[in-house]
């Protein structure tokens, strides 16, 4: 009976720990980003919107390079960035378009390693701001990344990862400028040219209960330890 509480206790140790450990002011500041830098490369892509399913679709979008923190940028290869956001709605007066929802993946090529997905996600908000033919294009998400990626970056130690892990965890922005032919009627448009943008990404932070989750399993292994060597 002994030995067992000895290693329950341990393994929950290990457990709390790992709260602690995760949640290091370095983890909060890291930040990702994939850059689309106009005049770079071929500038592939299009973004439309159609008016009647509220669809505004963002297609084969160049990723020209990812930076990590303040170190150097990398430059990505056949990096492109792909999005749907859903439940679309139109306000002419304004020149605004809101988004409920979506998707949003940025793939490319690390190495000999060709095709990846680099990052995956949810759409919870986005929003669209015309001014003439220039249209802004903001958008939040929650993603899953590639390890490889965050291995090949140093943001993950260790040995190589497998190239279809990914990381949970993420939250980021896509910031876009694309320059239109004019907007219809009913909110549609196509873009004539895809400017300047990223998507940037940072870590979710580990929320305050989870810190008292941790601080609790050291008190309840202490008051443990207490009560056994009363009872010695």
């Amino acid at each position: 009976m002994k030995r067992i509480f000895r290693v329950w206790s341990f393994l929950v140790l290990a457990i709390a720990a790992g709260f602690l450990v995760f949640t290091s002011p370095a983890m909060s500041s890291t930040i990702i980003d994939f850059g689309i830098v106009v005049g770079t490369g071929s500038d592939l892509g299009s973004v439309s919107y159609n008016g009647v399913s509220g669809v505004l679709s963002g297609v084969g979008i160049e990723v020209d390079e990812v930076t990590y923190n303040s170190n150097p940028s990398t430059p990505l290869t056949n990096g492109l960035l792909n999005f749907d956001f859903t439940g679309g709605t139109y306000d002419s007066l304004s020149s605004t378009w809101s988004f409920a929802g979506g998707t949003i993946d940025v793939t490319g090529d690390l190495g000999t390693k060709t095709g990846l997905t680099l990052l995956t996600g949810s759409v919870y908000s986005a929003t669209v701001v015309g001014f003439g033919n220039l249209e802004i294009v903001v958008g939040g998400f929650t993603d899953s990344k590639s390890a490889l990626l965050l291995w090949e970056l140093g943001y993950l130690t260790g040995n190589q990862p497998s190239p279809t892990e990914l990381v949970n965890g993420w939250t980021g922005t896509l910031n876009l400028s694309i320059l239109t032919g004019g907007v219809d009627p009913n909110g549609s448009f196509s873009s004539t040219k895809v400017l300047s943008g990223d998507v940037v990404n940072t870590p979710v932070p580990i929320p305050p209960s989870a810190l008292l989750l941790g601080s609790g399993v050291f008190g309840m292994i202490g008051f443990g330890f207490r009560r056994k060597s009363r009872k010695a």
